[in-house]
């Protein structure tokens, strides 16, 4: 990790069976490093014939440099945009420390 650059953390939520092609599309643009879980919520899209009003997303959290947050954003909404309701959402937020556990390097935000 580098001290000069500034970190953001990208929050996405994707419909679960598009979570293989959203991965795809970050290891297709050299992020190799996300996590994801399954998660049930209710937002803008309700199915009122299902008596669970909860949807099932998939929600992957992912480390970026400056430079490379408009790219895995737009990498995240061509691999999961359906032009439905209920297609997710992406969230982008500074970091304001990283660090790494393995050997204690930390990034401050600059």
């Amino acid at each position: 990790m580098e001290d000069a650059m500034s970190h953001y953390k990208i929050h996405a939520y994707v419909r679960t069976y598009l979570r293989n092609q959203v991965e795809q599309s970050l290891l297709d643009l050299g992020i190799s490093g996300f996590s994801y879980c399954k998660v049930k919520g209710v937002g803008e899209y309700a199915n009122f014939f299902n008596p669970d009003p909860h949807v099932e997303h998939a929600r992957l959290e992912i480390f970026v440099t400056q430079e490379q947050v408009d790219p895995v954003v737009q990498g995240i909404v061509d691999a999961a945009c359906t032009h439905a309701p209920g297609d997710g959402l992406i969230a982008v937020m500074p970091v304001e420390k990283l660090i790494r556990i393995r050997d204690c390097v930390t990034t401050n935000k600059n």
